[in-house]
Order: structure tokens, then C-alpha cells, then sequence
């Protein structure tokens, strides 16, 4: 999990709200088709807006799903298909996602406590106390 830097404009998150509305409810797809494309599909109706549905994605897997969202967000480029992203594309590990202007990842990868019994709960190594944000808190 990485923070995304981009301008939450009323514009793109407006964009992202409707995209969501779209794909809402569509099935997990995963099919070597898919695992060939290499280069986004553009339609008549995304060569103008670039944030709506392509004509058949009837279906995501995960890491794509992530992948069409920062597209519609404006935070990657379309030109590389979506499919071409797998979960550790997004890694601060791997190589740099290329972003458009003004957008970037954090260079680090964040980590999410998910156990419930405090007494269990530990501070991540290197004895952090502080918050680092409204998410979690150490201390």
C-alpha cells in the first residue's frame, strides 16, 4: 500500500465517482487475452474523456481495477494497458510508475495493523511512537 500524490480536484475525484458508479458490481476476470494486451484500449468513447469504461472490460482483476482507477484519477498515463500491472507493480520495490505531471508514489511502503487485540499490536521496527497520520497511531 502506497500514498498517492496528485491534486484531489473536484474535477478528478467527480471522474473517479463516476468511473466507480460504472464498474461497480462487475466480476473478477482474469484471462491470458487480457495477460497479452499490452497497450490501453481506446474507443470513440474515451478518446475524448479517457474516464469511462472500455468497450469490453465486463470484468477486473485487482491490480487493474487500481491500475484504470489512477488512469481516470490522472495520476498514470494511459498508452500501457492496465492489465499489464500486477499487485507488486505497486510496490515502493519495484520500478517507478511512471506518473503524469504533478503526481507521484511515496517512496515507502505502508503498513496496515490489522489485529484487533491491542496487547498484540506492536510499533513498527525502529521503535516509531509518533502518528503518521489519521490512520494509524503507534503510541
Amino acid at each position: 500500500l502506497r500514498r498517492v500524490k496528485f491534486d484531489r480536484s473536484r474535477k478528478r475525484l467527480k471522474n473517479l465517482q463516476d468511473w466507480v458508479g460504472v464498474v461497480l458490481g462487475k466480476p473478477y476476470g482474469l484471462s491470458a487475452s487480457k495477460l497479452f494486451r499490452r497497450e490501453s484500449v481506446v474507443t470513440e468513447s474515451t478518446a475524448d474523456t479517457d474516464n469511462s469504461v472500455k468497450a469490453g472490460d465486463d470484468n477486473f482483476f485487482c491490480s487493474q481495477l487500481v491500475a484504470e482507477a489512477l488512469k481516470v484519477l490522472e495520476v498514470i498515463p494511459r498508452g500501457k494497458s492496465s492489465t499489464q500491472f500486477w499487485p507488486s507493480t505497486f510496490s515502493a520495490r519495484c520500478e517507478p510508475i511512471e506518473c503524469l505531471e504533478g503526481c507521484s508514489f511515496d517512496v515507502e511502503d505502508l503498513t496496515i495493523q490489522f489485529n484487533l487485540d491491542p496487547k498484540l499490536a506492536k510499533a513498527p521496527e525502529g521503535g516509531a511512537t509518533k502518528q503518521r497520520d489519521a490512520t494509524t497511531n503507534w503510541g
